[in-house]
């Protein structure tokens, strides 16, 4: 879903035609992103430590929905054409948008980065459970995931472009804002991503891995780590002893 919503055309129409001060994008972006780097990080490390990696992630997803869902209103606003990222000119939409805009990817960079640790997470749990440790398959079927949805996305905008005749070009910087170009586009932007969170909270109700459940693995891990570490000492004291 957030491969729809970042796309490059998405991104074109938004800023180029509908709120139409594309020149200042790549700026706003920059400072919008260093933000939204930053907070993030922050935030993890507080809330994960004291909340657990499954409870941050599903507070934050609902946190996505909710300024996703703002952002939203905000776009439909009348006025949206009014933003504008001049000091000297700015206004309340303005500040709504931006705002907004910095919150929204903040819980977007949160939720994608999170998925990374999770992954070390599952891969625990598997040595946790059968004894295998393969972090190397978790890993694999992690970027074969994200590789073949990324294409999906891809391919999706460029469906519904057609499907809208764009069969030639793909929508410039100032053309004319149509309904139906303004309301497909504030659905792959803002729709698709609340529908993607909302199935990934409906998948967490089934992810067993809270901190509770993760911090008994982590124990039965270091138990089990230390007595092969003994067993290895062991072995190690007995061939001395063989040797002449």
């Amino acid at each position: 879903s957030m491969t729809v919503s970042t796309n490059a055309t998405i991104m074109t129409v938004l800023f180029g035609v509908i709120i139409g001060d594309y020149a200042q994008y790549t700026a706003f972006t920059g400072v919008s992103s260093i933000l939204g780097i930053i907070v993030p990080m922050v935030l993890v490390l507080v809330v994960a430590r004291n909340m657990g990696q499954k409870k941050a992630l599903v507070l934050f997803t609902a946190l996505g929905i909710f300024f996703q869902a703002v952002m939203l209103l905000v776009l439909m606003s009348d006025e949206i054409h009014t933003v504008t990222f001049s000091l000297k000119k700015i206004n309340g939409i303005t500040v709504w948008f931006v705002g907004i805009f910095i919150l929204l990817n903040g819980c977007k960079s949160i939720t994608n980065n999170m998925v990374i640790p999770m992954i070390a997470d599952c891969s625990d749990y598997e040595r946790y459970r059968s004894g295998k440790f393969v972090p190397g398959l978790m890993g694999a079927l992690f970027s074969f995931a994200d590789k073949v949805f990324t294409a999906l996305g891809t391919g999706f905008v460029g469906i519904v472009m057609l499907v809208m005749g764009y069969n030639r070009r793909l929508p410039q910087i100032g053309d004319p804002v149509t309904a139906e170009l303004k309301w497909t586009t504030l659905f792959l932007y803002g729709g698709i991503p609340i529908i993607g969170w909302i199935c990934s909270l409906v998948s967490l109700r089934y992810y067993t891995l809270d901190q509770k459940k993760m911090h008994e693995i982590t124990e039965k891990l270091h138990r089990e780590s230390f007595r092969e570490r003994v067993r290895k000492k062991s072995r190690e004291r007995k061939e001395r002893r063989r040797d002449p």
